[in-house]
């Protein structure tokens, strides 16, 4: 029967209360390193390796004895590699009576490597080929053979170090990739945590042993191996690997010196992460993995320094590529409502203006009387610059028309009684513009029908807008909400600058949406 412990107002499952208060133990004393102990324990639980890059004198070896700590029975093995480094030194000297009364070629493992709990190997990359194909091995497998028979090793968790990568071509591919998460490990940036290392003494030391109800027996580790394969991988999970797979592609096509070598990531490795994620998922106490697992991505998939960059975007884009896929949706559709909106412009040669009297077009609403335009004036108008006119008026028929008239021969009444008066013209798209205000000419019916054609389509442009600035208003909320998840503060396994990256791309998401949104008001506006 499943049960869980209160911690304050929080409801934690046992595994989770268990994990957390090693974390507390064995990060006492360690200064901006707390993240990388928590990715060891984690690596160590989930039955994986870890590789630390980092120069002398950053606490690596110590976080390899604090991981032997956790567990009941367990036993640390340490060596610093050298070119000179022999596999007696690693894996125990070969037993001299057994060769002379058994004739059994077997190596004395005891206090070795192979009957290491936890392993930690300085400087791995400088040790020579026999002692990489043995590890080759014992990573994989967890065995390793010993004369004419295998041992299976009581190996949890090996921790590997050096202030360098592997060198290329020296064969050493196949040993970096067992290494499944990859940390760098610094000097102490921070001042204030850098003088509290200063006053704490010589020896750092947890001030407290761990206590035994809380150390991990062997039956328990393989308990939670087996739960951790229980754990949910859903579609909406596997949904953003994809999307970080095809980040990853994008960006080796896309960029010249991109060498696709650099961000080859096996088959084998991918089926590691994802039971990485599910462990993270089980020691956090829940049963599914979630997006904060996703970000030990971060740690996983570069294979040099120069990726690490490139990794935390991907990663963090693929978070929020569902924002971005419909953010890019929307601004298709409203390019596309734009074109069809110049489109629905009615040409000049199909706008059909109605003659009148063989010579004229009526121009609607311009004055209280009937006002008439020559329809020869009409066509000699220009689109894009005004042309000077007058409009004057028959006292007797009380009527006005409109004509095109030269700056150097004024319009002359021949003795009639006119009202004129000067005025600016150009011409629109079956209308006539008089003084910069726009005036529609009376057409036939098929013309009017078009323009009730345009005032439907802009009705239900407006409606389409309308629609996209809520769906934009919403998308920002859901964002909003996605962050102030707890899954962010809560996952053991995220640290403080993990969660920066997460941030930044949310706020950049967020500009995204509000640059959108002023793009639809502007466009709302313009109907």
């Amino acid at each position: 029967m499943e049960y869980v412990i209160m911690e304050g107002s929080k409801v934690m499952k046992p595994v989770r209360l268990q994990v957390s208060a090693l974390l507390k133990y064995m990060s006492e004393g360690l200064f901006e390193k707390e993240h990388i102990m928590a990715l060891a324990l984690l690596t160590t639980l989930a039955g994986e390796s870890i590789f630390l890059l980092g120069p002398p004198g950053t606490a690596k070896s110590m976080i390899a004895r604090r991981l032997k700590m956790i567990f009941g029975q367990g036993s640390s093995f340490e060596y610093l590699m050298s070119r000179f480094s022999t596999p007696d030194e690693i894996f125990g000297p070969f037993s001299i009576s057994k060769l002379k009364e058994q004739d059994i070629y077997e190596r004395i493992v005891d206090d070795y490597l192979p009957a290491a709990t936890i392993v930690f190997l300085d400087e791995i990359w400088k040790a020579g080929p026999s002692i990489q194909n043995s590890l080759l091995t014992v990573l994989n497998e967890k065995i390793y053979k010993n004369g004419r028979k295998e041992i299976a090793l009581p190996l949890k968790g090996m921790i590997a170090a050096s202030n360098e990568l592997p060198a290329e071509g020296e064969g050493l591919e196949a040993l970096w990739d067992r290494f499944l998460v990859r940390v760098v490990s610094n000097c102490i940036s921070n001042e204030r945590s850098f003088y509290k290392m200063l006053r704490q003494g010589t020896k750092t030391t947890m001030r407290q042993s761990i206590p035994k109800v809380m150390l991990i027996s062997d039956e328990r580790y393989k308990q939670w191996q087996d739960e951790m394969e229980q754990i949910e991988v859903s579609d909406e999970i596997l949904k953003l690997i994809t999307h970080v797979r095809m980040g990853l592609r994008k960006y080796v096509q896309n960029t010249e010196e991109a060498d696709g070598e650099k961000f080859y990531i096996s088959d084998r490795r991918w089926k590691k992460i994802v039971h990485l994620m599910q462990a993270s998922a089980f020691l956090n106490g829940r049963n599914e993995i979630i997006e904060s697992d996703v970000l030990l991505l971060f740690y996983c998939l570069w294979n040099t320094t120069e990726a690490i960059p490139v990794i935390l975007d991907v990663v963090s884009e693929a978070l929020f590529t569902d924002y971005i896929e419909k953010i890019e949706e929307i601004k298709k559709q409203l390019e596309r409502m734009k074109k069809e909106s110049v489109r629905r412009e009615v040409p000049e040669d199909n706008v059909k203006p109605k003659i009148f009297n063989y010579f004229y077009y009526r121009v609607e609403h311009y004055k209280t009387t009937p006002c008439y335009v020559f329809s020869s004036d009409y066509r000699h108008l220009d689109r894009t610059k005004d042309r000077d006119g007058i409009c004057y008026s028959d006292a007797q028929s009380r009527t006005h028309f409109i004509r095109l008239i030269d700056m150097d021969a004024p319009f002359s009444s021949s003795g009639q009684r006119y009202n004129i008066f000067r005025i600016k013209v150009r011409r629109g798209r079956g209308t006539l513009i008089i003084d910069g205000k726009e005036y529609p000419l009376c057409c036939s019916e098929e013309g009017n029908s078009q323009e009730e054609m345009r005032e439907e389509s802009s009705s239900n442009d407006k409606q389409m807008l309308d629609m996209w600035m809520r769906e934009c208003e919403e998308l920002k909320v859901h964002l909003v909400g996605k962050m102030a998840d707890a899954q962010w503060t809560e996952n053991l396994f995220v640290s403080a600058n993990d969660r920066q990256y997460i941030k930044k791309y949310a706020r950049q998401c967020e500009k995204r949406i509000e640059s959108l949104l002023i793009t639809i008001c502007n466009q709302r506006e313009m109907l």
